[in-house]
Formats: structure tokens, C-alpha cells, sequence
């Protein structure tokens, strides 16, 4: 029998749904509870876009008002005739930062309340009946509770045969 490491709770993923679960489950008084990310340590939280929160959500992270950068004050609408039309918000509707600097607070803020987010960690299969993940590096991780967060090419939703429905996309022009 392989010996391995084993966790009551096993996050797949170190995004916001991941590092937000992990910290909900901390302050509910789960302290055995892993976090495990593709990407290297010094490339944990970063993404190719710019983050883009909604005050009330900025509320519910917890955000601290200096980590944004840039607020959204306005928008531009493309209809299906082609024309065009811009609408003002005052407050802001969202704020936007770099979504380095976001991953980097949310790790460093889950890390503090005692839970472990490592990186380096590609989960390439889940065994659900035995209730363990394969890293990429052969390591096996057992489970007792596992909460895919892994994106859109979500291996664990893959293995668990779950499908997609739909997809929202947004963009933000920004006049140079």
C-alpha cells in the first residue's frame, strides 16, 4: 500500500473561489485544509487580465480600498445595429487592480489564518472512489472532502464527468 499525505478538505485551485473556500472553512474552525496550485510559487496569483470587483463583493473579500487601482466610472455599449452608446456611474461601478497584486493578498491572507497553499501542485487525476488526487509529479493526496477551483479546464470537473452550460466574457476599453 503506497503511503500518502491525506487532508480533511483538498482545494484544487488558488484562484478566488479556492483561496475564499479555504479562508471560509479556516474561520469555521477547519484548520487541515490544502490548497494546491499549478503555478510556481513566485506566479501564484497572477493572470493575464486585470481584476474587476463590484463594491459589495469588495465587501465580502474584505478588500482594503488600497489595492485598487483604476475605478470603472462609466461604460460604452455596442448594440446589434451597430451604434453605440456610453452610460456614467457615480459611485463607481467596479474597481479594478492588478490581478497579481489581488492573488498575492488573498494568498498571504488565507496563509495567515493557517492553511496551506502550495504551489507547483498540477493535480492531473482524481480517483474518486479512493478519494485521492495525482500531482503531476506522481505524488498522491488523499481527501475527505475535495472542492475543485481550478478554472475553466477544471480537471476535477472533467473527472467527475460534469459539463459546462455556459460562459460570460467581459472586456473594459480604456481610452489611451
Amino acid at each position: 500500500m503506497i503511503k500518502m499525505e491525506k487532508h480533511e478538505v483538498v482545494i484544487v485551485g488558488a484562484g478566488p473561489g479556492g483561496l475564499k473556500a479555504a479562508q471560509t472553512l479556516a474561520k469555521n474552525g477547519k484548520k487541515d485544509v490544502l490548497v494546491l496550485e499549478l503555478l510556481p510559487e513566485d506566479q501564484m496569483g497572477d493572470k493575464i487580465c486585470h481584476g474587476m470587483m463590484f463594491p459589495n463583493n469588495m465587501t465580502i473579500f474584505n478588500i482594503p480600498e488600497g489595492l485598487t487601482d483604476t475605478p470603472s466610472n462609466g461604460t460604452g455599449i455596442y448594440w446589434a445595429d451597430k451604434s453605440y452608446s456610453t452610460m456614467n456611474f457615480d459611485p463607481s461601478l467596479c474597481y479594478m487592480w492588478l490581478r497579481k497584486d489581488f492573488g498575492k493578498w488573498l494568498i498571504e491572507k488565507t496563509r495567515k489564518l493557517g492553511i496551506e497553499v502550495r504551489g507547483n501542485s498540477k493535480v492531473i487525476r482524481l480517483n474518486k472512489e479512493e478519494n485521492w488526487v495525482e500531482l503531476e509529479n506522481g505524488e498522491r493526496i488523499g481527501y475527505n472532502y475535495l472542492i475543485g477551483a481550478d478554472g475553466s479546464k477544471s480537471v476535477i470537473r472533467k473527472s467527475l464527468g460534469l459539463k459546462t452550460k455556459s460562459a460570460l466574457a467581459t472586456y473594459v476599453e480604456v481610452p489611451i
